[in-house]
């Protein structure tokens, strides 16, 4: 499991510094060279929370201010995400299939990309399977975990809008499960106080976020048209295979997508399958799951195309692929 871990890390690492920045990372670049006074000036009148951006500045302090270092800051998010889940899977599965795990995610040509990427994505994809791992957890019954599960929700609201929609879905099944087992009079694994306690703080923390997307909700999304049929294609594929451009030396054929993507899909429903079987907690989760992997692209596909407001419909839902 180790060797895996190192084999993501090298894969994540090399080349990190020889492609020129595009424009976004060029925003990234522009808005840390400021104070952070400034920084979070400049977010609040943007589309994205600042969170990332802090990082990144604080990252500049001691890494180069280059192509190169300006990108470690996502490896370090997405060897952490690799780290997660593959300490995930060995806890509840074991051995082997942590190993099958870890090496899908280290050489996933979509962990690679979005790691060598000056955005804000491979911190959503971590702090994504975090609050997914850490919320397994806590119903398991250990509640030290629920303290891990608030901070990564926390930290998604601040990182993007749909690590926004994310923190919403899984309220609303931590809803549905306690209301599930006070109804059939099973004990539930958390203290009443703690739960307060753990409402009351993800709410303050994330109330600032709330009034951040309520004061720019009219703000447009810059190079991106509103989402058509064609696009639920596109979306099911970019789950699965991500970027198929991190590997620029390689050009993959269609039909190589096309067979990946139903690969994987099959290894998801036969895993989905095995999960059934362990029962009624684990269908819990299974259930938890596929609505963290479906649902948030179909609310932002179904709002784009009623309200006609273009929305990308594909960068937020880095976490869902490692879910899937």
């Amino acid at each position: 499991m180790l060797a895996i871990v190192l084999l993501g890390a090298t894969l994540r690492f090399l080349y990190l510094g020889r492609l020129s920045v595009w424009i976004d990372e060029g925003f990234s670049w522009l808005v840390v060279q400021t104070s952070f006074g400034e920084l979070t000036r400049l977010c609040w009148t943007n589309t994205h929370p600042p969170l990332y951006y802090y990082l990144l500045k604080i990252s500049l302090w001691v890494l180069p201010d280059t192509e190169f270092g300006i990108r470690v800051v996502s490896v370090l998010c997405s060897i952490a995400t690799l780290a997660v889940l593959i300490t995930f899977v060995y806890r509840h599965w074991g051995h082997r299939a942590a190993c099958y795990v870890g090496l899908l995610a280290a050489v996933s040509p979509f962990d690679i990309y979005y790691a060598q990427e000056a955005r804000m994505y491979a911190l959503l994809a971590f702090l994504f399977v975090l609050a997914f791992t850490e919320l397994v957890e806590t119903l398991e019954g250990k509640p030290a975990h629920l303290i891990g599960w608030v901070a990564a929700n926390i930290g998604l609201a601040w990182t993007h809008a749909y690590g926004l929609l994310a923190v919403l879905l899984q309220l609303g099944f931590f809803a549905c499960y306690w209301i599930s087992q006070r109804l059939r009079g099973c004990p539930f694994p958390l203290k009443p106080t703690a739960l307060v306690a753990a409402t009351v703080s993800l709410f303050l923390g994330v109330a600032p976020i709330v009034v951040f997307f309520w004061m720019i909700r009219s703000n447009k999304s810059g190079g991106v048209e509103l989402p058509h049929a064609k696009t639920i294609i596109y979306l099911v594929r970019y789950w699965v295979v991500g970027e198929m451009a991190s590997f620029t030396a390689f050009k993959i054929t269609w039909w190589l997508r096309d067979a990946s993507t139903v690969v994987m899909i099959g290894c998801a429903v036969l895993g989905g399958r095995q999960l059934w079987k362990r029962g009624e907690f684990y269908r819990w989760i299974l259930v938890f799951a596929v609505a963290l992997i479906v649902l948030p692209a179909a609310l932002i596909f179904a709002y784009s195309t009623v309200t006609k407001h273009a929305l990308w419909v594909d960068r937020g839902f880095v976490g869902s692929a490692h879910i899937l």
